[in-house]
């Protein structure tokens, strides 16, 4: 009877929200509301998005999603927040989708990511069809992205990812 307890408090630790990415300072926040990227530098932003349904209305993704970018944690987002990193120009491989968006980025430039959920029109039968339409993941790249993340909370990325993290292709 133990292991059932024991079994039990595993699965609701699994099932729990991921833990809350350090918010970013006034400053931080402020450079990334205002938009744009160091001219040395490309900016890549990412927040929550949607899930998109083929019926209808969309919503917000309320689902936390992890941002990796060629291989590497750079950290993770939840409903309402947006995570900014400063990168070397060059290819970089979002694998949050099938296949992996690829993209190229240059100095001075930024590109806002949304990282949304496309239901399927199955999901508008039940649970069954659901199961026969699954969801898909889409990133969205957005030119509107500072309009975008006004209201978001600004979180910061992991460090040592970010010190990690390089182009495609480079050593």
């Amino acid at each position: 009877m133990k292991w059932l307890a024991i079994v039990s408090v595993l699965l609701v630790a699994a099932c729990t929200h991921p833990g809350p990415q350090p918010v970013a300072d006034a400053a931080w926040t402020q450079s990334v509301k205002v938009g744009g990227a160091p001219t040395d530098k490309a900016r890549i932003y990412a927040f929550d998005g949607k899930i998109l349904r083929d019926l209808s209305f969309d919503t917000r993704n309320p689902f936390p999603s992890d941002v990796v970018v060629n291989g590497v944690m750079v950290g993770k987002i939840a409903h309402g927040e947006c995570i900014a990193f400063d990168v070397a120009p060059g290819i970089y491989q979002f694998p949050y989708t099938e296949p992996p968006f690829t993209r190229t980025v240059h100095a001075g430039e930024a590109i806002y990511l949304s990282y949304d959920i496309r239901q399927g029109v199955g999901a508008a039968f039940g649970l069954l069809g659901a199961m026969t339409n699954p969801y898909t993941k889409v990133l969205t790249e957005h030119s509107d992205g500072p309009a975008l993340v006004q209201e978001m909370t600004v979180v910061l990325p992991n460090p040592d990812a970010i010190s990690r993290l390089r182009p495609m292709g480079s050593p």
